[in-house]
């Protein structure tokens, strides 16, 4: 009996039923994905250069709910899932990420997949000996100078270069350097010889090898011309005389040599 009112069921009924399930599904569908891409985009208001640090190790719904928490993000679901779907298996950078208005989930999602992390700015003017660059690096935040002086001390990172260095002195390129948060004055040390090492290039190695001149000779000659005038433009003028003096075996009368 069962059969054959299956069989007097109507064909087409049956298949206008399915199709308006289908629509049903489809537009719901529809009509949930719009939802979903929205939120993506809806801007969390009153967030300005607001800093959020990811501790190393921390999960990805961890991070979620702490920027929740933080108001950074609407919800910590809808970015869990943003990043399900669009960056599975992905992994999060360690560090401290500045997120500024207007902040979505969209964007944050793919700050974080990036690892675009922050970078403090951290300035060695010319012309510093290495007590003064030592505490400049202490008040600018990133050390206690005490550190940086026994760091300082050890000239291991150069004796390749200056087998008599008796320390970094020197060597220690004055330049402007992002670092990010957390780092050690050891790194910044190492930092600063690497920046000096690549500054060092073959053409001023060979200059110096013309001017029967030491790699030791060289920097000191460099920073008593840095010392003597403080203007770049007089420094050519500088040099010049001083380089004439020591071909004639003359003193250089330089004066923060005396000083």
């Amino acid at each position: 009996m069962k059969g054959e009112k299956m069989k007097r069921f109507p064909v087409k009924r049956l298949v206008l039923v399915m199709l308006l399930l289908t629509s049903h599904i489809a537009g719901g569908f529809f009509l949930g994905h719009k939802w979903f891409e929205s939120r993506l985009d809806e801007a969390v208001p009153g967030v300005e250069g607001e800093f959020f640090i990811v501790e190393s190790g921390s999960t990805i719904r961890e991070i979620a709910d702490l920027l929740e928490e933080r108001g950074i993000v609407s919800s910590s679901f809808l970015l869990r899932l943003h990043m399900r779907l669009e960056y599975p298996g992905a992994s999060i950078k360690a560090g401290e990420y500045q997120f500024s208005y207007p902040v979505t989930i969209r964007r944050t999602a793919l700050k974080l997949v990036q690892g675009r992390v922050f970078y403090h700015r951290v300035t060695v003017p010319e012309g510093l000996d290495w007590q003064e660059t030592a505490a400049s690096l202490e008040a600018q935040g990133y050390g206690k100078k005490q550190e940086f002086l026994e760091l300082i001390a050890d000239p291991r990172q150069v004796l390749a270069l200056d087998p008599e260095a008796e320390n970094l002195e020197g060597y220690l390129f004055p330049e402007t350097y992002f670092v990010t948060r957390g780092v050690t004055p050891k790194e910044v040390i190492e930092m600063m010889v690497l920046r000096f090492r690549r500054n060092w290039t073959a053409e001023l190695s060979a200059r110096a090898r013309d001017l029967e001149m030491s790699v030791r000779e060289v920097v000191t000659l460099a920073s008593l011309i840095e010392k003597e005038t403080s203007l770049p433009g007089e420094r050519p003028l500088v040099s010049s005389v001083f380089h004439n003096r020591l071909k004639k075996g003359m003193k250089l009368g330089c004066d923060p040599t005396v000083i």
